[in-house]
């Protein structure tokens, strides 16, 4: 029987942040580093306020930006040689209402997948187990998920990014930095063939 992998989108399959800070360097006419990002909220980061944010968030929404994020290095292929020994859970932190661009997304990527959860921020651990589904392993760049996944024993592989530098537990035991799929899959594909 194959274990249970869960895997993010933004920032794991997905090159998010950099089509998101782009996106908004147009729509608010200055720059957005990506050293400036030191926490998973842009608001926080970068001095914005909600209400921008949501506004930008329509504007990205409506021009249908989603489909133009660009798939990870080596995500499609890593989780391709994954399917083999895991079962492949989608676990985002996207709200309901943008399953079905994410689910095109997936698609236009052909990104493998067994089932797919949207949790509208909430607690991914909680939901999947909600669900009826305790993930042996996980994929996140989001240190809050990462370390509620962790405290409940799934061993989490955290790419190394510098919003997920800083803050409680990030030192977890059950959280493994990682620097891009080829790290990951070292992990995941250890004792495998």
């Amino acid at each position: 029987m194959k274990k249970l992998l869960g895997i993010d989108i933004d920032g794991v399959i997905a090159n998010s942040d950099v089509k998101f800070r782009e996106s908004m360097t147009k729509y608010f006419n200055k720059d957005f580093n990506r050293e400036d990002v030191f926490t998973f909220s842009y608001e926080e980061s970068f001095g914005i306020t909600k209400e921008e944010m949501r506004g930008f968030w329509n504007h990205f929404y409506k021009k249908g930006e989603w489909l133009t994020i660009e798939p990870l290095k080596g995500a499609i292929e890593s989780i391709q040689k994954l399917k083999k020994f895991y079962t492949i859970f989608v676990v985002t932190g996207r709200p309901d209402g943008l399953k079905e661009v994410t689910e095109g997304w997936l698609k236009k990527y052909n990104v493998y997948y067994d089932e797919l959860f949207m949790t509208n921020f909430l607690d991914k651990f909680e939901h999947l187990l909600n669900n009826g589904h305790r993930p042996e392993w996980f994929i996140e760049d989001h240190l809050y998920f990462s370390i509620g996944l962790a405290r409940n024993g799934v061993k989490v592989l955290l790419f190394d990014y510098p919003w997920n530098r800083t803050g409680e537990d990030v030192t977890h035991i059950n959280i493994y930095r990682v620097n891009g799929w080829a790290d990951a899959l070292e992990h995941l594909l250890e004792g495998k063939k």
